[in-house]
């Protein structure tokens, strides 16, 4: 009984923790007058990021290094395949492709150079450098693009923001700690063996977040935010999530076949660019391709 509890009340948690992250980051934006996708890109992205970043960190300290990077890319590929997919199956996302560019060619670069790090088994301290750097950049670029931004409120109504935002993003991780919980036990109660669980109900999990916050997004017509936080999310999750992991410890792939992975991997985000870079949307056909991608990537996995 007590797994059904968690369950529904982790399903209420993310609902409610994503209303409340999208309601303060349109406040913040207005207040700053900054584009809603860079406030997805950065603010909505990092918060939904967070049980990514908490489940690596507590892996990396159990030594179980392949379900950090089973996480992370695992996370990304469900970020494009299902996320994504199921917001534009419900609405066409129009995008400006010159004004998210640098963060479109930041996304395709992070990928590849963690695909080219996990090809020549280079996880080590010295990748971790590398990322960090890049997501200094990263940020540099975007303090200098959007330098000319003011505010017009009190720092009052500022500081009521970051309060709401802050207690979203603990709303979204509870509740997603209370799902998955939930859903294990509900699974294990069924009978469900644990390796099927650890590929869907935990596997998914840390991307609810994303996934919460982007139907509700579609709902509040604040499509900005859907695809700022899938872009920024996936940045995150390659740069920030796998850089402080690896600070704790190496990651040896030697013995670990992720070839089909990392081609969905790069073949979704490849998609993803060329589908905004030609037509400045992403719309349900796009969406359908994603999905199937998707679904044939967890078919793999199961056999």
């Amino acid at each position: 009984m007590i797994h059904f509890f968690e369950f529904i009340l982790g399903s209420l948690l993310l609902f409610y923790g994503a209303e409340l992250l999208i309601a303060s980051a349109k406040s913040i934006a207005s207040l700053f007058k900054i584009p809603k996708f860079i406030v997805g890109v950065t603010i909505i992205a990092f918060g939904t990021s967070l049980p990514e970043l908490f489940v690596s960190i507590v892996a990396m300290f159990k030594n179980e290094t392949e379900l950090v990077l089973g996480n992370v890319i695992g996370s990304n590929i469900t970020n494009i395949g299902l996320v994504l997919s199921v917001s534009v199956i419900l609405k066409t996302i129009y995008i400006d492709y010159g004004k998210i560019k640098n963060d479109i060619l930041f996304m395709v670069i992070s990928t590849m150079v963690v695909v080219v790090s996990i090809w020549t088994n280079f996880l080590n301290y010295y990748c971790s450098i590398i990322l960090f750097s890049s997501f200094a950049i990263y940020i540099y670029v975007m303090n200098v693009r959007d330098s000319g931004i003011n505010s017009d409120e009190s720092s009052g109504s500022l500081y009521k923001d970051i309060f709401l935002i802050t207690g979203s993003i603990f709303l979204l991780g509870f509740g997603t700690h209370l799902f998955i919980n939930g859903a294990t036990g509900i699974a294990l109660f069924l009978g469900i063996s644990k390796l099927i669980i650890g590929m869907t109900i935990v596997a998914l999990g840390t991307s609810l977040p994303e996934l919460v916050t982007s139907l509700v997004s579609i709902r509040k017509k604040e499509y900005d935010f859907v695809i700022g936080n899938i872009i920024g999310s996936n940045i995150f999750n390659l740069i920030l999530v796998l850089a402080v992991s690896l600070m704790v410890s190496s990651i040896n792939v030697e013995n670990l076949n992720m070839n089909i992975e990392l081609l969905v991997l790069v073949s979704l985000t490849l998609f993803l660019t060329i589908f905004i870079y030609f037509y400045n949307k992403i719309n349900r056909s796009h969406g359908v391709l994603f999905l199937l991608i998707y679904i044939i990537f967890i078919a793999n996995s199961y056999g």
